[in-house]
């Protein structure tokens, strides 16, 4: 069984008024609440994460504040280190001085750093669950979230955590990945470098079956005793 979740701003959530704001906390609010209702309906049934980019850092995040909900996480480059920091901050502070809740393109900016091939630009650019414009307000809480990884890492003792970062990857630095991977306290925690790897490991067309057979190995190593000793 396994379900795949959407954040407040993206997908159908941006024609939802309400919803259609960026809300990270909102976000992991929600999560919550599904997954509390899920550990009474399977209360046996071990719960595993897997996020990727502003998703690793959520699922990070929910390990560090439901523990009680998740039995393992994996999180590809959630860190919120990113190349051309600087000249993006520039921009969204211009911005914020005149327009602080007026849209503007940022996701194409971001589709450029994350990957070279051009097939993949444009695909991610039509995919019509992308969101490729924000406003400088909600990019200043996206980045606040970000800067608090490391911190909230800290705060995880004993979920089983795997890491990914591509080694490629012209979007975040490997550096700020390996901090997060540094501050998680619990010691059943793994590190994966992809060297041939760009920003996104797990989409569509990225992953091979190397990288799709470790994962579940991985799975089903730190999720196998739980079910053997329920049963």
């Amino acid at each position: 069984m396994s379900f795949h979740l959407m954040w407040r701003g993206f997908g159908s959530y941006r024609n939802d008024e309400v919803l259609q704001q960026l809300d990270l906390q909102a976000s992991i609010a929600d999560i919550t609440r599904i997954f509390t209702e899920l550990r009474i309906d399977y209360p046996n049934t071990p719960i595993v994460l897997l996020g990727e980019s502003m998703g690793g850092a959520i699922v990070l995040r929910i390990a560090a504040e439901s523990p009680h909900l998740v039995h393992a996480v994996i999180s590809s480059v959630p860190s919120g280190s990113r190349y051309q920091a600087k000249k993006t901050a520039f921009k969204v502070g211009l911005k914020f001085l005149n327009h602080e809740h007026e849209q503007f393109d940022i996701g194409t900016a971001v589709v450029e750093q994350a990957t070279a091939d051009a097939d993949l630009r444009d695909m991610w650019e039509g995919d019509s669950q992308m969101r490729m414009k924000l406003s400088p307000s909600e990019l200043l809480n996206f980045q606040n979230f970000m800067g608090n990884n490391v911190k909230a890492a800290a705060k995880i003792t004993d979920t089983p955590v795997i890491i990914f970062q591509g080694y490629s990857d012209n979007l975040v630095k490997p550096m700020g990945t390996i901090a997060i991977y540094q501050a998680i306290t619990n010691k059943d925690k793994d590190m994966i470098f992809i060297g041939r790897a760009e920003h996104l490991i797990f989409e569509e067309g990225q992953f091979d079956d190397v990288i799709f057979k470790g994962v579940l190995e991985w799975i089903t190593r730190h999720t196998t005793p739980l079910v053997q000793a329920k049963s």
